[in-house]
């Protein structure tokens, strides 16, 4: 379940997309995918036409809107951020961007770009439940050309729905099995538990943000049930949206600071 800001990339993901590259036909994969170009000059469209509720399977989407409507709390918000890497004892820092584009009901499009130098090398797309559980996928690094295979949801086995209300002590669990959007077998299996913890003014993030914000502390699991990825996020009450603060791997570790915001309600 790699997220929005997420510049680590689990391993699970990783080897689907190695298969599918590697075996194409036998793991019901197509050979292409969209040209790096056209997500550079129009992402926005992109985006708003292949990252949809609509395109989601539908007991996928059945699984995600059970329940109470949830509120719109904006209409665009534009993060920007600085993420300090530590890898193997190896320091570094990039600069990120990320566009939220909110459609209702939790469901929120997301727009993750990241740069080196002041030069962009990677465009991450997203349609997402609260910035938190990812439910498609598509990352495109711009010195290629053609984007990865969009990944999505495939299966909904658990989706705790709940978590858009967060309250201290409680873990919030989903579990999915998931591949690229042509694929037909061979699904990553893996789940995520998320424990709410104490709040704080989202204004300790930055001080553009009102209201308060809750803690989140997530790990993610793969078949074996093994932890191979955690994530620590801020959901901020007033949005109804999550922001990630730190995430790491047996590698790796990102801190995420943002340096700038605007929002429109």
């Amino acid at each position: 379940m790699p997220t929005q800001t997420t510049e680590l990339r689990p391993m699970n993901r990783i080897r689907t997309v190695f298969a599918c590259s590697t075996l194409l036909l036998a793991a019901g994969c197509a050979t292409t995918t969209v040209e790096t170009k056209r997500v550079v000059a129009d992402s926005n469209t992109y985006l708003a036409e292949n990252f949809t509720p609509s395109q989601l399977a539908p007991a996928v989407r059945t699984a995600v809107e059970k329940g109470a409507p949830l509120p719109s709390r904006f209409k665009t918000m534009r993060v920007n951020y600085v993420i300090e890497r530590e890898e193997e004892g190896r320091k570094s820092e990039i600069a990120g961007s990320l566009d939220l584009n909110n459609l209702g009901n939790g469901y929120v499009q997301i727009r993750s770009e990241f740069s080196n130098n002041s030069i962009p090398y990677r465009v991450n797309l997203e349609l997402s439940f609260a910035g938190l559980v990812p439910l498609k996928t598509q990352t495109v690094y711009l010195g290629r050309s053609h984007g990865e295979f969009p990944f999505e949801v495939k299966e909904l086995k658990r989706f705790d729905r709940e978590v858009a209300n967060p309250v201290k002590g409680r873990t919030y669990l989903f579990e999915n099995a998931s591949g690229t959007s042509v694929q037909l077998v061979n699904f990553v299996q893996q789940s995520m538990s998320c424990t709410a913890g104490e709040t704080h003014p989202a204004s300790t993030l930055h001080t553009s943000f009102s209201g308060q914000a809750v803690a989140l502390e997530c790990s993610l699991r793969d078949a074996n049930n093994v932890v191979y990825f955690r994530h620590k996020f801020a959901y901020l009450l007033d949005y109804g949206i999550t922001l990630s603060q730190e995430s790491s791997n047996s590698k790796s570790k990102h801190i995420h600071k943002v340096v700038s915001v605007s929002v429109a309600q």
